[in-house]
């Protein structure tokens, strides 16, 4: 099946397939890498990558992230910074979510999403990306901006909203202080 005609769910399996592949030596980095290109450019792929990469049981997405899956993200810039900086808001709010209901294995799975995508997010940088997490940051402080509807159609609260606050302030971006790129809401 041509990666272009996969659905959401056949885009999980197929990263997850090849993730397995890459970890058991059946598969090079450059082989995943050419898999990850093809994937990001569909949003069903990329939302499928993302899923799988992030969520699943691999030791490769814990390292810094190889050149090669670095590499095939930076094909697809506009769609992956949207999805990377959606990943952090709603990982980053689950997170403190699940740690509030004392469900501590949720709360290591939204962290585990979180961390991997912030280990993404400091080695793309990018305009890009720099200008959805922006967005993000003025829709936590206003309430207005492109992610606005994102943040109202979850329904996060402002312990959430303080959380993934907090979260972009920690990023180390290389622009400004932290202080001054994203300040306290």
């Amino acid at each position: 099946m041509q990666v272009h005609t996969l659905t959401f769910e056949q885009a999980i399996e197929r990263t997850a397939r090849a993730l397995r592949a890459q970890a058991s030596g059946l598969m090079t980095l450059e082989e995943l890498g050419v898999l990850v290109g093809d994937l990001v450019a569909t949003s069903n792929g990329a939302r499928g990558f993302f899923v799988a990469y992030l969520t699943g049981d691999w030791a490769l997405a814990d390292r810094s992230p190889p050149e090669e899956i670095l590499a095939a993200l930076g094909t697809s810039t506009d769609m992956v910074a949207e999805l990377l900086t959606k990943n952090l808001a709603m990982s980053t709010a689950m997170a403190w979510a699940h740690s509030q209901r004392g469900d501590a294995d949720a709360a290591a799975g939204s962290n585990q999403v979180s961390r991997r995508t912030v280990q993404l997010i400091i080695r793309l940088e990018g305009p890009q990306l720099h200008g959805q997490l922006h967005h993000l940051r003025e829709a936590i402080e206003s309430g207005s901006g492109p992610y606005a509807p994102f943040l109202k159609r979850w329904g996060y609260g402002p312990e959430q909203l303080q959380a993934i606050g907090a979260a972009l302030r920690e990023l180390p971006l290389p622009t400004a202080t932290r202080q001054d790129r994203f300040p306290s809401v």
